[in-house]
Protein backbone atom coordinates (compact mmCIF):
# COMPACT_ATOMS: atom_id res chain seq x y z
CA UNK A 1 0.00 0.00 0.00
CA UNK A 2 0.89 3.09 -0.60
CA UNK A 3 0.82 6.88 1.90
CA UNK A 4 0.63 10.23 0.07
CA UNK A 5 1.48 12.59 2.78
CA UNK A 6 1.82 16.35 1.96
CA UNK A 7 4.97 18.03 2.94
CA UNK A 8 4.06 19.76 5.40
CA UNK A 9 2.51 16.65 7.26
CA UNK A 10 5.76 14.75 7.16
CA UNK A 11 7.09 16.41 10.02
CA UNK A 12 4.05 15.64 12.72
CA UNK A 13 3.73 12.31 11.33
CA UNK A 14 7.27 11.28 11.00
CA UNK A 15 6.81 8.13 13.65
CA UNK A 16 4.06 7.03 12.44
CA UNK A 17 5.46 7.07 8.39
CA UNK A 18 8.39 5.56 10.08
CA UNK A 19 6.61 3.12 11.44
CA UNK A 20 4.62 2.02 8.61
CA UNK A 21 7.23 1.67 6.11
CA UNK A 22 9.22 -0.36 8.60
CA UNK A 23 7.15 -2.61 10.39
CA UNK A 24 4.04 -2.09 7.34
CA UNK A 25 5.92 -2.29 4.64
CA UNK A 26 4.19 0.59 3.10
CA UNK A 27 5.60 3.33 0.83
CA UNK A 28 5.29 6.75 1.50
CA UNK A 29 4.90 9.23 -1.37
CA UNK A 30 5.54 13.22 -0.31
CA UNK A 31 3.80 15.66 -2.30
CA UNK A 32 4.60 19.25 -2.86
CA UNK A 33 0.83 20.83 -4.78
CA UNK A 34 -0.37 17.91 -5.40
CA UNK A 35 2.94 15.89 -7.36
CA UNK A 36 5.45 13.41 -6.11
CA UNK A 37 8.51 14.88 -4.82
CA UNK A 38 10.24 12.81 -2.91
CA UNK A 39 9.37 8.55 -1.52
CA UNK A 40 9.68 7.35 1.60
CA UNK A 41 10.93 3.35 1.91
CA UNK A 42 11.97 0.83 4.03
CA UNK A 43 15.77 0.00 4.11
CA UNK A 44 15.07 -3.17 2.70
CA UNK A 45 13.88 -1.57 -0.22
CA UNK A 46 16.33 0.70 -0.62
CA UNK A 47 18.87 -2.01 -0.95
CA UNK A 48 16.84 -3.91 -3.62
CA UNK A 49 16.55 -0.88 -5.40
CA UNK A 50 20.36 0.52 -5.38
CA UNK A 51 21.16 -3.33 -6.20
CA UNK A 52 19.01 -3.18 -9.25
CA UNK A 53 20.80 0.45 -9.85
CA UNK A 54 24.38 -1.19 -9.45
CA UNK A 55 22.94 -4.28 -12.10
CA UNK A 56 21.73 -1.90 -14.53
CA UNK A 57 24.77 0.16 -14.63
CA UNK A 58 27.12 -2.78 -15.21
CA UNK A 59 24.76 -4.27 -18.26
CA UNK A 60 25.28 -0.28 -19.72
CA UNK A 61 29.39 -1.01 -18.81
CA UNK A 62 29.34 -4.09 -20.77
CA UNK A 63 26.96 -2.93 -23.35
CA UNK A 64 29.28 0.02 -24.02
CA UNK A 65 32.53 -1.93 -24.29
CA UNK A 66 30.55 -4.25 -26.49
CA UNK A 67 30.16 -1.25 -29.02
CA UNK A 68 33.90 0.16 -28.80
CA UNK A 69 34.64 -4.19 -29.76
CA UNK A 70 32.38 -4.04 -32.62
CA UNK A 71 33.60 -0.33 -33.69
CA UNK A 72 37.53 -1.59 -33.51
CA UNK A 73 36.58 -4.16 -35.59
CA UNK A 74 34.46 -2.84 -38.13
CA UNK A 75 36.73 0.14 -38.69
CA UNK A 76 40.15 -1.37 -37.99
CA UNK A 77 41.21 0.33 -35.01
CA UNK A 78 42.60 -0.60 -31.93
CA UNK A 79 39.78 -0.67 -28.78
CA UNK A 80 41.73 2.22 -27.43
CA UNK A 81 41.47 4.36 -30.60
CA UNK A 82 37.69 3.39 -30.96
CA UNK A 83 37.19 4.07 -26.98
CA UNK A 84 38.72 6.85 -27.66
CA UNK A 85 36.88 8.11 -30.46
CA UNK A 86 33.50 7.56 -28.53
CA UNK A 87 34.49 10.16 -25.74
CA UNK A 88 35.52 12.69 -28.35
CA UNK A 89 31.96 12.15 -30.23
Amino acid sequence: MTLRIHASEVRNRIGEILARVRYGGELVLVERRGKPVAAILSIEEYHRLDEIRRQWEALQRRRRFQTIRASAAENDLSEEEAFRLLQEG
